[in-house]
């Protein structure tokens, strides 16, 4: 009768681990109205009119488009980070929200790679390329930090 109290008790801790390490991604999808204006305002620049699907991840705003692209924002509605899921180039408009020196060497160095991501945080961006499978960093002034291949 012990074990069988020992099982149970394995396997409610079990449940309540998966539940929280698991649960904790559940995307909470907000309708297309609902999404902040500057979000809007970004999201009809950069890719037109072509948002599939926006929710909250992790307490932050996620915008899917039609053609494969995912724009992650911070709550204040700046953009983090910018993604092609097939690894397709990004538009040249948000390549253009790169530092003038991060693009120039980009053009220098990779002139044949395709920018498929584009990531900042507080140290500065991150690029991601095919082609030439590299990820490359930038200070925020768009100074070269250091690259490494993919």
């Amino acid at each position: 009768m012990k074990k069988m109290w020992i099982c149970a008790l394995c396997g409610a801790m079990f449940l309540a681990v998966f539940n929280l390490a698991y649960g904790a991604e559940r995307k909470e999808f907000i309708e297309k109205n609902d999404i902040p204006p500057r979000v809007q305002q970004f999201m009809k620049t950069h890719f037109g009119t072509t948002i599939a699907q926006a929710y909250h991840d992790d307490g932050k705003l996620k915008v899917e488009t039609t053609t494969n692209q995912e724009v992650e924002f911070d709550k204040n509605g700046n953009w983090k980070e910018i993604e092609n899921s097939r690894r397709q180039a990004l538009p040249a408009s948000v390549i253009s929200l790169l530092p003038a020196p991060a693009r120039s060497y980009l053009k220098a160095h990779h002139p044949d790679g395709i920018i498929y991501e584009i990531s900042r945080n507080n140290k500065g961006y991150t690029v991601k390329m095919a082609g030439d499978k590299v990820k490359v960093r930038f200070d925020m002034q768009g100074s070269y930090v250091k690259h490494k291949k993919l």
